[in-house]
């Protein structure tokens, strides 16, 4: 089977946390503990080979974009479960996070992804947006499609070389 890479950018701009209006940011709307679900679709196998090693490495990635979270206890649920080990980091400011998880937890078809804010923790963070990527194999065998396919892509009018 062939492997192609492949992502999908989440937008969420929401606000989560304890408190309504603590922050006053009205573009990103208050959402409350936990996040709107945002679905994606994966059409192949989700797996990662490696082929140095011959090993099924079983692993994704996810880059986030956070603002103002104060502690270290909010999660990342994908199709409702949590990844293992992994919460957000606390940090001022606008932050991007960068981590791999296993990839166990996505599936062939229809996928989600939520944020879940501290339960026990008063805090209230800005969620922007969200990349995952993942690898799979062509789920019917042959060759896969590249996502963006940019063989026909011509050069913008009125570009300076």
């Amino acid at each position: 089977m062939a492997d192609g890479l492949n992502f999908t950018i989440l937008e969420f701009f929401e606000q989560l946390g304890s408190e309504a209006g603590r922050l006053d940011v009205p573009w990103a709307k208050f959402e409350g503990e936990t996040s709107s679900r945002k679905t994606f679709e994966i059409v192949g196998n989700p797996t990662i080979y490696d082929a140095a090693t011959e090993a099924n490495l079983n692993q994704a990635f996810l880059l986030g974009q956070f603002w103002g979270v104060s502690d270290s206890s909010s999660q990342v649920m994908i199709n409702g479960q949590a990844l293992e080990g992994l919460t957000i980091p606390a940090a001022t400011g606008w932050n991007s996070w960068l981590t791999v998880f296993s990839a166990p937890v996505l599936q062939q078809g229809t996928n989600s992804l939520e944020i879940k804010a501290s339960p026990t923790l008063p805090s209230n963070f800005i969620i922007g947006s969200i990349v995952l990527q993942w690898q799979e194999e062509d789920a019917e065998g042959g060759d896969q499609e590249p996502a963006n396919d940019v063989s026909n892509l011509e050069e913008p009018a009125g570009r300076r070389r």
